[in-house]
């Protein structure tokens, strides 16, 4: 059985896989997004908690709706360099995904190793790791009450 946190960070994991196999295109709405989101916001959004990725199969629709939120949100302050061009390329590879997309996802990464690096970088980023629930809130306490 999975851990709750590691189910709620499923869906970011799963569409980052997504915008890694995408080709990588230039511009689009995560070039713009902006730079002061509030943590809270950014993780919100970044979890998927408005339910755009729960179902069993991804709809491009709802990829794309995503990453038009994500974008509206932007990233707080403190992501910057790589980590927040990182964000950009995620960002704008999910806003442009097709069907065909979403079904060759499973070949394998086909955007640049300099933009894979960056969208790293997001992944990893200090902004990132804060969304994860703290475990030990959510498990279970085996001590009576």
């Amino acid at each position: 059985m999975l851990h709750l946190a590691t189910r709620r960070l499923l869906p970011a994991a799963g569409a980052l896989a997504l915008a890694a196999s995408l080709t990588a295109c230039g511009g689009g709405p995560g070039d713009d997004a902006p730079t002061d989101a509030s943590q809270e916001e950014f993780c919100s959004m970044l979890l998927d908690e408005r339910g755009y990725l729960t179902g069993t199969d991804l709809n491009v629709d709802d990829v794309n709706a995503w990453a038009e939120d994500l974008a509206e949100v932007g990233t707080p302050e403190g992501l910057d360099g790589d980590a927040r061009e990182g964000f950009e390329i995620f960002v704008n590879e999910l806003a442009d995904a097709s069907e065909d997309d979403i079904e060759d996802s499973a070949d394998g990464p086909k955007v640049s190793d300099d933009d894979y690096d960056k969208v790293q970088a997001f992944v990893n980023s200090d902004t990132v790791a804060q969304c994860a629930p703290d475990p030990s809130a959510e498990a279970p306490s085996d001590a009576p009450s």
